[in-house]
């Protein structure tokens, strides 16, 4: 009778050791690094192979479409990515089960895009049809569209924010064009919120 509750205790001991070396392996990316230090800054090698556009508020649990209607302050433009990794990331751990830190974003260096353009699909503030509009959307960093070279650092989301307050409410109609490195290129036609004025 003892020697079942040894092996019993025993395997209670095992199995609560393993299960602690797990959670360790999942919670902390490095085990030698600091767990208050900051979150990796280096991308994921990755392709990007598709994109949609959506629109911001988000709310009730859905991205705001062309039938509703949306106060300029709360607009957003976003680009929201499907990638292809391209490598694991850089820490293996010899424990099943390991996972990112919960507070830190995945991050992604996206490959095989050169750059990404919007175009008036319909004319917007007495701009007309057909042109680039890219320098009016301002990427998170600062940065308009029209410049946007560094797709080292991205997470599936590029969020913009149109520059130009339109004069009376209205829809934007775009054409976005990412470019690859390869010569190709994919497009998507979409039409925004009305956009209303403050």
């Amino acid at each position: 009778m003892k020697s079942n509750h040894k092996k019993i205790f025993s395997t209670i001991i095992v199995s609560v050791s393993y299960l602690s070396l797990l959670v360790l392996g999942a919670c902390i990316e490095n085990i030698d690094s600091d767990p208050f230090g900051e979150c990796p800054t280096t991308g994921q090698k990755s392709n990007l192979i598709d994109f949609s556009v959506q629109y911001e508020p988000y709310r009730n649990n859905r991205y705001s479409i062309s039938s509703d209607e949306v106060n300029f302050k709360d607009f957003k433009f976003n680009l929201s990515f499907t990638l292809e990794q391209l490598s694991e990331a850089k820490y293996h751990s010899i424990f099943p089960g390991q996972a990112f830190a919960l507070s830190c974003i995945a991050v992604y260096d996206i490959r095989n895009v050169s750059n990404i353009a919007i175009l008036l699909a319909a004319p917007f503030e007495n701009i007309p049809t057909g042109t680039d509009v890219s320098y009016l959307f301002i990427a998170q960093n600062g940065e308009p569209l029209s410049e946007f070279r560094d797709f080292s650092k991205m997470t599936t989301i590029l969020s913009l924010t149109l520059q130009k307050t339109p004069t009376s409410k209205t829809q934007l109609k775009t054409k976005t064009i990412v470019f690859f490195k390869n010569g190709t290129q994919k497009l998507i036609e979409s039409t925004s919120p009305t956009i209303l004025i403050n």
